[in-house]
């Protein structure tokens, strides 16, 4: 989405950024899918696009995860020199399943982010949008 004013300001990216991962990761894990490659966007004022992913070897959809991997992608393609218009988040080579497989090697900290996410989604889905913060 565009920004109300264009900006230079990484922090005000990283928060409109935060916004979209919160977003996308809800639709994700409705439809009980996986991210294996996160890609960021920057729209400059001049029209312009900067774009970085990365692809990883564990797909994942939990946006304190995500968002720590969107934000370095964004500090890579950020120019203090130039100002902003919008920015998104990406979030490519999708698989879904109906239940969670877990492996020998899924450390216990996974299991405990997916079933956190899952939580926080319930809450929201009974109580509303907005109805607990995440701080991430």
């Amino acid at each position: 989405s565009t920004l109300k004013k264009n900006t230079s300001e990484i922090n005000i990216l990283k928060k409109e950024l935060k916004k979209h991962i919160r977003l996308a990761c809800i639709k994700l894990r409705k439809h009980n899918g996986m991210t294996s490659q996160i890609g960021v966007m920057l729209r400059c004022g001049d029209f312009r696009v900067l774009y970085d992913k990365k692809s990883l070897i564990n797909p994942i959809n939990f946006e304190i995860e995500i968002a720590k991997i969107a934000n370095k992608l964004l500090e890579n393609i950020f120019d203090e020199n130039l100002t902003y218009r919008s920015t998104g988040v990406i979030l490519e080579k999708l698989s879904y399943c109906l239940g969670r497989q877990t492996s020998l090697f899924d450390d216990k900290k996974k299991e405990k982010n997916f079933s956190l996410a899952k939580t926080i989604d319930n809450i929201e889905e009974k109580f509303g949008k907005n109805s607990i913060k995440i701080g991430f």
